[in-house]
């Protein structure tokens, strides 16, 4: 629905995605390889001082912080927050240089202010929830005995794919709400002439065959 009404969600869905995708997945697996030095390959077991599986959103991001030791939680360590801290950030020079190229290519200009800012929000708010489930989820499937590096990232890009397409529907909503123009010299979704003229160039390679026969 969110692609017939608003043809820039096929442009920047698979940036957005692709990137909460890839940033959560180098977060799952540095956590799985914390919890296999952490406990010698335990399955099953969490280090004794890092044994929260479900730490706050506030631990997750600053636990390890002075300031913020009292989002600590059930567990004193928190060795994710600044990882987690880095990979926020590094989604913006990221995400911005892919949309001024998607804009100049396929339109022409550069994306309004309005754009740019809506469109990080859901981007930012995309990749804190990816990197916030996937401490639960790591933590939760090590404990049950499962290695979250076979397991975890297939469910986070799934929910990253769900997440990150919703959010940027969300944006387009309130940019078109706001009035915000800047997708509206954009070429319709499908390209038909391109189609057209694919569509052409196999027709006659199938006759051209059929007369060689």
């Amino acid at each position: 629905m969110a692609v017939e009404h608003f043809k820039g969600v096929t442009l920047f869905a698979p940036v957005m995605n692709g990137s909460g995708g890839d940033l959560v997945g180098i977060q799952a697996s540095r956590m799985t390889t914390y919890l296999n030095k952490a406990t010698n390959s335990l399955l099953g077991t969490l280090p004794e001082d890092d044994n929260n599986i479900c730490p706050t959103p506030c631990s997750s991001f600053f636990g390890d912080l002075p300031l913020c030791n009292k989002c600590g939680g059930g567990g004193g360590k928190q060795p994710h927050g600044m990882p987690a801290r880095v990979l926020l950030m590094l989604l913006f020079p990221g995400h911005i240089l892919f949309v001024f190229i998607i804009f100049f290519v396929k339109i022409g200009y550069s994306p309004s202010f309005l754009f740019m800012f809506f469109y990080l929000i859901a981007a930012f708010l995309q990749v804190a929830v990816l990197l916030y489930l996937a401490q639960f989820l790591v933590y939760w499937m090590w404990k049950r005995g499962t290695d979250p590096d076979n397991a975890a990232i297939p469910y986070l890009t799934a929910i990253g794919d769900l997440v990150g397409t919703s959010l940027l529907a969300l944006a387009f909503i309130l940019l078109e709400v706001m009035g915000d123009q800047s997708l509206v010299d954009l070429p319709a979704h499908g390209h038909p002439a391109v189609g057209h003229n694919v569509t052409e160039a196999l027709n006659a390679t199938i006759s051209h065959l059929t007369e060689l026969h």
